[in-house]
């Protein structure tokens, strides 16, 4: 086919929920999407403009079926909002040379939990101290150096998947087996041996949403956000704009470009999460991509940003200017999300007003139905998203789940 026949195309690296409304704004500009997955479903296949049935994680492959695509598929960048995925999209980026590539190496640290603690704490950018280990057996020489309560993660999973929190030593060697015990993570990459033990931060926490292009990062919100706390850490809540002072917000700001430097982040969208301590703002994790949990929305409707647009903007080559904004349309907007406290019955009754301030509502399970615990991101049961014309929008979500009657009795089941 000749070249006014050929169709631009967005090449996805691995699928993540809720990418629709982006896939709408690529098409307003004539530019298509296609995915690449393991193994595309039905759904997937009727969403996307051009699927490829390839592991993501298998260059080689992936190489292969990029080199065999139709004539009339040009590429303009490769992009993903998967945190699983965030390297290899890098890589594919650079090897073929389309769009504006992440710096790979940033990319590599993101992705591993234990790079960026080092590089946060080796560059003075962080205080805490922190550990790897490999097994349980290694645990008591680590904690010779650490102050308890800490945290336990692996260091390549994602979704607050195996984060404990561990008062003593007991504690810490339950969960390094715990980890060990699993040998992939979510997406069916091998768990990286090493764990990562780390003093814990105390402090409320919060999620700087920022992109850097061609070496400068540009701060676009701070979100404030709320968890099930020890042991798991669920995120049960988030709200933008967080609530800070000019100073708080100016040490934040400065925190998140230094480190951004020093990790080696380039040319993307970055999430990254932080706790507010007595003594500053300690950086928790830099995710390479844009946040989750209804983030991009969120910051959407009170600054007229589009994460994950943005993120696809960038990737394509463009400047951070250059992007056209949304409408702003709230002073404050919150995402509330449904969790089983326990193994039990859930029960809820349907909203009997519509209110203009909820903008999404989703329970996932039927009233009186039987659920387990909520265990980590993956398995919340629904959520419910508000707008405000001030700073209230959090209180809207709570109203609305008061309304409903939502809440999960036991019952004896699912032991």
């Amino acid at each position: 086919m000749q070249d006014f026949q050929k169709r631009r195309f967005v090449a996805f690296v691995g699928v993540r929920a809720g990418l629709e409304e982006l896939l709408d704004w690529l098409k307003a500009q004539d530019i298509y999407s296609l995915l690449m997955s393991p193994k595309c479903t039905l759904k997937e296949s009727l969403t996307y403009d051009y699927c490829l049935d390839v592991d993501p994680d298998d260059e080689a492959a992936v190489i292969d079926a990029i080199k065999a695509l139709p004539s009339w598929v040009e590429l303009a960048c490769f992009y993903t909002t998967n945190e699983y995925r965030v390297p290899a999209a890098a890589k594919l980026a650079n090897y073929f040379k389309v769009g504006n590539p992440v710096a790979v190496d940033g990319a590599v640290n993101c992705r591993n939990k234990k790079l960026v603690r080092k590089i946060l704490f080796d560059n003075g950018l962080s205080k805490l101290k922190f550990k790897l280990v490999k097994s349980s057996k290694e645990v008591m020489a680590a904690s010779m150096f650490l102050r308890f309560p800490v945290i336990v993660k692996p260091s390549n999973d994602a979704g607050s998947r195996f984060v404990f929190k561990c008062d003593d030593m007991l504690e810490a060697c339950a969960a390094v087996n715990e980890i060990t015990a699993n040998t992939t993570n979510y997406v069916g990459q091998s768990i990286d041996p090493e764990i990562l033990i780390e003093e814990m931060a105390v402090g409320p926490e919060y999620s700087v949403e920022s992109c850097t292009v061609n070496g400068v990062t540009h701060v676009i919100a701070i979100t404030q956000k709320e968890t099930s706390g020890s042991p798991r850490f669920i995120e049960l809540s988030h709200f933008v704009p967080a609530q800070l002072d000019s100073e708080q917000e100016q040490r934040i700001k400065q925190l998140v470009v230094q480190s951004h430097q020093r990790v080696g982040i380039d040319n993307v969208v970055t999430h990254t999460e932080f706790k507010l301590t007595p003594s500053g703002p300690e950086i928790i994790e830099i995710n390479g991509r844009p946040g989750g949990d209804h983030i991009p929305e969120l910051v959407k409707y009170t600054t007229g940003i589009c994460l994950s647009e943005l993120g696809a903007h960038i990737a394509m080559g463009k400047e951070f200017d250059t992007y056209v904004k949304h409408p702003v349309i709230a002073e404050s907007a919150a995402v509330q999300f449904f969790l089983a406290d326990k193994n039990g019955e859930v029960e809820y009754i349907a909203p009997k007003t519509a209110s203009k301030q909820i903008l999404k509502s989703q329970i996932t399970v039927q009233p009186n139905s039987q659920v387990v615990e909520t265990t980590n991101n993956y398995n919340r049961l629904g959520y419910v998203l508000a707008i405000s014309s001030n700073n209230d929008a959090l209180q809207v979500t709570q109203n609305y789940i008061d309304s409903i009657g939502y809440k999960v009795t036991a019952n004896g089941c699912c032991t």
